[in-house]
């Protein structure tokens, strides 16, 4: 019969807990995360983009949909976000899930 053993931390070769790999507990996930999967975007800047002088432009995409949008300013850019985000507020409060 084989040992129990702990799970080895490769970054230490130290172990992350002397309990025996039989007794660890299960992990639970919260069912309500504060930054939902649903809640994530890309923001990808256009080569000629220069934040630093505010000259902002690029594309951003929600995650969980695909929904994009290009952008020529930090207005536009807000804008489109601030409306996207109340949709998908809008859409997991009407499916029950936590706003």
């Amino acid at each position: 019969m084989a040992t129990p053993r702990s799970i080895p931390n490769r970054d230490r070769d130290e172990t992350t807990s002397s309990r025996p790999l039989s007794t660890l507990s299960a992990m639970t996930l919260n069912p309500h995360p504060t930054y939902p999967a649903s809640g994530g975007y890309v923001l990808k800047l256009h080569r000629d983009a220069r934040p630093e002088s505010g000259a902002l432009m690029g594309r951003i995409e929600h995650i969980a949909s695909g929904d994009s949008s290009d952008f020529a300013s930090g207005e536009v850019l807000l804008d489109w976000l601030s409306r996207h985000a109340s949709q998908v507020v809008r859409s997991r409060s009407d499916q029950g899930e936590h706003p």
